[in-house]
């Protein structure tokens, strides 16, 4: 088989798959986001445990996908990784590390609490749910980004220190945000 078909199949599954987590990350806090204030139920949760499961699936595929191109390129001696790789990496083992932490800490949590809105949660748990959605919102983009980037594949380590805690600070404080913000009520006067 050519390989060069090959290492296109692999690169095209493994950028698929990315889109394919991304977006269904994207649909998971989009569909919390709209229910803040909204009591949790059976459906929503069931909504949320499908929405996970094909996280996984999607995440499973980038390993699959992701390793095959690593030992194309690299044989995995690890003397040909590049900062761009080991970034890569790190930020796909923390994601996958997050979506672990999504079902066994935050999935619970909200299943404990089934008839509660979010909104109505205690300070300390929403901070929880900031920290679990930042990292996921960030890890994905930055999948996304590393992945498709000609610049960061030439970049050194001193791009990736700045680039990888300066992405995931702000995610971290934009869901922050987000969670603790009061709504603005509008009220009308008869």
């Amino acid at each position: 088989m050519d390989m060069l078909l090959v290492t296109d199949t692999l690169r095209f599954s493994h950028l698929l798959a990315v889109c394919l987590g991304l977006g269904a990350s994207i649909m998971a806090d989009l569909y919390i986001l709209n229910r803040l204030r909204t009591p949790l139920t059976r459906d929503m949760m069931a909504t949320l445990h499908r929405t996970h499961g094909f996280v996984w699936a999607a995440l499973g595929l980038m390993w699959i996908t992701g390793l095959g191109l690593l030992y194309i390129r690299t044989g995995f001696d690890l003397a040909s990784f590049t900062p761009k790789l080991i970034a890569k990496l790190g930020t796909v083992g923390l994601l996958t590390l997050n979506a672990v932490l999504i079902g066994a800490v935050a999935m619970p949590m909200l299943e404990r609490r089934i008839g509660r809105s979010i909104a109505a949660f205690p300070t300390g748990l929403k901070l929880r749910f900031a920290l679990i959605g930042g990292v996921s919102a960030a890890s994905w983009l930055l999948a996304l980004a590393i992945g498709v980037s000609k610049a960061l594949a030439r970049s050194g380590t001193e791009v990736f220190a700045i680039l990888l805690p300066a992405a995931y600070a702000t995610a971290l404080i934009a869901t922050a945000l987000v969670l603790l913000s009061r709504p603005m009520t509008t009220s009308r006067s008869a």
